[in-house]
């Protein structure tokens, strides 16, 4: 965990002012003494920044809570955000979940290190720390109807799942032409949105962080033809959905149980069960 910024609340003495000692150095670099009230205030704040970060489908960055919330109450981080945790829980039935980085990928079964731009290889440790909202509700409550969504919305969500469920389902990897042309033979391009909307709504799911989209290496793509995009599982998806709901959502087409077709899911995902 990074340290706190500290901020000093102390003016600095100007050119003409006398040298006080130590001690007033000391007093710029005290953090900022605990008030309940502060404290109480700075959880609220943190469970409004992740519900707005929520609402925007963009994802709750630590080094944002920081600066945005917590400001001089650096120090209080992990009881700041405990006690936000118990309170979307209890609240909301949710939960901030971290976001896993996806190291920058060369080939399908590669995966370096990632590397700036200067030059320098980052670590895990290195990398920022986001988090997103999951659901923590119990099995038995359908979260369907407890939060209702729009019908575009439910749309959105129908096109993310079933892409993310052939993703799954093809060794967590699907190449843009073999989704696209999944998704057509669905005839969601012919009932639901026109290649434009499809287009537009996958470059929604990479933005936020539900699909990565990555261009294949060369190196592994047959002589004469064109390297294509690749797609796969974004952190976001990772952090929020379980492979349970998915194998329950590809069940949902099939007459048999779920029992019966998960051995057949698990093995084209490519995954032990």
């Amino acid at each position: 965990m990074s340290q706190p910024n500290k901020r000093g609340r102390s003016t600095q003495l100007s050119n003409d002012e006398d040298y006080d000692g130590p001690s007033q150095s000391k007093k710029r670099n005290m953090p900022a003494p605990v008030n309940s009230e502060e404290v109480e205030r700075k959880v609220k704040d943190l469970v409004r920044y992740a519900l707005a970060c929520e609402q925007k489908k963009v994802l709750i960055r630590r080094d944002e809570i920081r600066k945005k919330i917590l400001q001089d109450y650096g120090r209080q981080y992990t009881a700041v955000f405990g006690r936000a945790q118990g309170m979307l829980a209890d609240i909301f039935g949710m939960k901030m979940c971290e976001v896993q980085p996806r190291e920058s990928t060369q080939t399908s079964k590669s995966k370096p290190s990632t590397t700036t731009a200067q030059g320098s290889t980052q670590t895990k440790a290195s990398l920022p720390v986001s988090y997103t909202l999951c659901n923590v509700l119990a099995s038995e409550f359908d979260v369907s109807q407890v939060i209702h969504e729009s019908d575009d919305e439910y749309v959105c969500l129908g096109v993310l799942y079933l892409s993310l469920a052939l993703i799954f389902v093809n060794e967590s990897m699907l190449t843009e032409g073999d989704l696209k042309r999944y998704l057509d033979k669905v005839k969601l391009t012919t009932t639901g949105m026109d290649h434009d909307e499809l287009d537009s709504t996958l470059n929604t799911f990479v933005k936020q962080g539900y699909l990565h989209r990555q261009k294949q290496n060369e190196a592994v793509v047959d002589a004469g033809a064109e390297p294509q995009f690749e797609y796969r599982w974004g952190p976001r998806a990772t952090a929020e959905i379980q492979t349970d709901s998915i194998i329950k959502f590809i069940a949902s087409f099939y007459d048999e149980g779920i029992e019966e077709l998960r051995v057949n899911i698990m093995k084209a995902a490519g995954v032990a069960d």
